[in-house]
């Protein structure tokens, strides 16, 4: 068994309202059968027309797989999020589930909550329990308006501990593989790919989507959202073999946005896209 190509995508990330059409279409023709929406049109969700709902539901036909990602739906940063938690307070997530719902998407993934937001997405674990508990806490009560929904949702997150203490069907994560590799090579691991490889076949039964991009070294640094091109230094062919062993079925997004520190125009990230997909459908 290997990836089914249908169910590799790319994200509409940048689209605003008035361009998201013509974009989908655009990926549409260039051969996506999964998309993934961005967060900004969850939080314009309530003001947007009956007719644009209807129109981007349309649009949104030909993909077999359609996910939404509320990258910015997250509580202050300056803010301690309440305690307990309540339904009020995490509102902006009801309405990307709503938003999900109402465009056909059958997954919706969420950055995490404020404070620690980048910890939870960038390391693997961390000591601080207490933010922990009030993502489990989150979790439960944004899980039933999901599956009322019929919708799987989850944290874009690499702790398993708040997938683990949900303990869900309806829940799962979503795994960053660029993001898994762009704070560099942690001990024990010997590169990259090895890091990225053993944190995914660890946590795979948890994961529900993976966003795909390459990283490259540029001025010094570690980049993400690059193309998979020569200058990525993950080997996507160990970590597909991986995810074809392990008869991994969800969706692979691509969040390829930019070329070094140049963010790409859309005609480029598609035809990045384009080429990503070839390589993994030929891992």
């Amino acid at each position: 068994m290997t990836i089914d190509a249908d169910m590799i995508g790319m994200s509409a990330h940048g689209a605003e309202a008035k361009d998201l059409l013509p974009r989908l279409e655009k990926m549409s023709g260039a051969g996506f059968k999964a998309v993934e929406i961005p967060s900004n049109f969850c939080i314009e969700a309530p003001g947007f027309s009956p007719t644009f709902k209807r129109e981007l539901k349309e649009a949104l036909e030909p993909f077999s797989t359609v996910t939404v990602h509320g990258m910015t739906t997250h509580i202050d940063a300056h803010e301690q999020p309440p305690q307990p938690l309540d339904a009020q307070r995490l509102k902006v997530y009801f309405d990307l589930m709503d938003f999900a719902h109402d465009v056909g998407a059958r997954i919706a993934t969420f950055h995490p909550l404020m404070p620690h937001k980048y910890d939870i997405m960038l390391t693997h674990r961390f000591d601080d329990e207490a933010t922990v508990d009030q993502h489990v806490e989150a979790g439960r009560i944004l899980l039933p308006h999901g599956r009322d929904r019929r919708l799987t949702i989850g944290f874009e997150a690499f702790d398993t501990r708040i997938a683990d203490r949900i303990d869900d069907e309806g829940w799962g994560s979503l795994f960053d593989i660029g993001h898994a590799s762009q704070t560099g090579v942690r001990s024990p691991y010997a590169d990259l790919t090895e890091q990225a490889h053993d944190m995914i076949r660890q946590r795979l039964d948890r994961i529900v989507q993976f966003h795909v991009h390459g990283v490259a070294m540029f001025d010094g640094s570690l980049c993400a959202h690059q193309p998979l091109d020569a200058d990525n230094l993950l080997d996507y062919g160990r970590i597909v073999g991986l995810l074809n062993q392990r008869r991994f079925q969800g969706p692979l997004i691509f969040e390829i946005v930019r070329k070094g520190d140049r963010l790409l125009p859309f005609e480029e990230a598609v035809e990045a896209c384009v080429a990503a997909k070839q390589r993994l459908a030929a891992a």
